[in-house]
């Protein structure tokens, strides 16, 4: 099964793109600032935190790579972080 991680996915084109990935059978990992409880699917992990902060980014990291102990090659994405601090 493939991993796709999507930040904003709660809302607007994020949303969509999510709800898409999950029709094509990816497990996709949704970044959000708020939960949206009525966005649900078996294969859909929903994480709050703020981008905009580098402790966000940090800790969805850590919360991805305890849950999947791999490297990004085998998750099959390459990721580039920018943020302030």
């Amino acid at each position: 099964m493939r991993i796709a991680v999507v930040s904003g996915g709660t809302k607007g084109i994020g949303r969509a793109i999510s709800e898409k990935l999950l029709q094509n059978g990816c497990k996709v990992y949704v970044i959000a600032r708020t939960n949206d409880n009525k966005f649900t699917h078996e294969n859909l992990i929903q994480y709050t935190a703020d981008f905009s902060l580098k402790s966000g980014i940090s800790s969805f990291t850590e919360f991805l790579f305890s849950s999947h102990p791999c490297n990004f090659y085998s998750l099959g994405c390459c990721i580039t972080l920018t943020a302030g601090s």
